[in-house]
């Protein structure tokens, strides 16, 4: 179900930018000093065909890793990571991959 509503309060909100792929962990943590929630909404974008998998692993694996790595170090209290990994896994017969379980373990 998708709920319209008329506006958003973004008062308390700042969008930082910081970049998975090539920061390193502690760069990371210093952008999420004083943060107190991160939201986790990565993916990459394909580009060169014969790199796809190296480039997927360093953004979706290792980034994610880091940011959770920076999360912590700066003592930032609410994390949510928004996925969209497998999410038709089941009609492609991906139902028992570990990716599948793992990303719906609370819920189709």
């Amino acid at each position: 179900m998708i709920q319209k509503v008329p506006s958003l309060d973004a008062a308390g909100i700042e969008l930082r930018k910081l970049d998975v792929a090539s920061d390193t962990t502690d760069s990371i943590t210093a952008v999420l000093a004083g943060a107190d929630s991160l939201v986790i909404a990565v993916g990459f974008v394909p580009g060169n065909p014969l790199k796809m998998n190296a480039a997927a692993h360093e953004v979706d694996n290792v980034g994610t890793c880091k940011l959770i790595d920076a999360a912590k170090a700066a003592n930032v209290k609410k994390v949510v990571l928004v996925s969209s990994i497998l999410t038709n896994g089941r009609a492609w017969g991906q139902e028992k991959s570990p990716g599948f379980q793992i990303t719906n373990a609370f819920g189709n």
